[in-house]
């Protein structure tokens, strides 16, 4: 998965409203307009792939554990 997959994710979601980049130089960042420029949002099947990447790395790391 790239950074531009992840971008593509968060503008492709109806609840996000700002989506804030950081890259690295100059290069990252044509990377980044490139792919979403040029593959626009994510299919469904896209979304649903990346949901289910999330939800196991969410689950194999306690990095990701909220405690209260």
């Amino acid at each position: 998965m790239t950074a531009g997959d992840c971008y593509r994710f968060c503008l492709s979601n109806p609840h996000v409203d700002v989506v804030l980049t950081g890259p690295k130089n100059r290069q990252q960042l044509q990377e980044n307009l490139h792919d979403l420029r040029g593959k626009g949002p994510l299919s469904e099947e896209e979304m649903d792939w990346i949901r289910e990447f999330g939800q196991v790395v969410h689950e194999g790391s306690s990095r990701f554990t909220f405690r209260f």
